[in-house]
């Protein structure tokens, strides 16, 4: 992936409308962003569960209308102000030498490991490490680092 400096600044907007997010969701709602949480919480509907289906409906929503405006907006517009279609989306989902029994007891193990550890990054990472909490500093460190270590032998395995 080639770097360049709008990739600073865009990194730098994102982070920021994140960190804004946190905080709004915390002062306004009195609860953190635990993605694996919220949607966890879904599955057991109660009175709390309105804010968290449009939390994650957003997300969803925000991410289709994206890859519509990826699709839409040439690719040169793209270019011209801050990035390079490509580098977003090179890949198909046939272009993936992982099937989708693989990609599905992946999955399996990640909700069973959110569940085991209490979170995910975004409850633990974004959330945890802003409030300073040393069960979330061990468990980022425990995600990152087992994290390098599969994509390292994975990347032997498959080349």
């Amino acid at each position: 992936m080639e770097t360049t400096t709008w990739t600073i600044h865009t990194s730098l907007i994102g982070g920021c409308i994140i960190g804004i997010s946190l905080l709004l969701m915390i002062v306004f709602n009195g609860k953190i962003a635990g993605t694996s949480g919220v949607l966890g919480g879904l599955l057991m509907p109660n009175n709390d569960s309105p804010w968290k289906m449009t939390y994650i409906g957003g997300m969803i929503f925000g991410g289709l209308v994206w890859r519509l405006i990826l699709e839409v907006v040439p690719a040169s517009f793209f270019d011209a102000i801050w990035m390079k279609k490509d580098e977003i989306l090179p890949l198909k989902a046939s272009d993936t030498p992982l099937s989708a029994s693989v990609m599905l007891v992946a999955g399996i193990l990640v909700g069973f490991g959110t569940r085991y550890g209490s979170g995910c990054t975004s409850g633990h990472g974004l959330c945890g490490l802003a409030r300073f909490s040393p069960r979330s500093f061990l468990a980022v460190t425990m995600f990152f680092g087992t994290g390098i270590i599969v994509a390292s032998a994975m990347s032997k395995a498959l080349w």
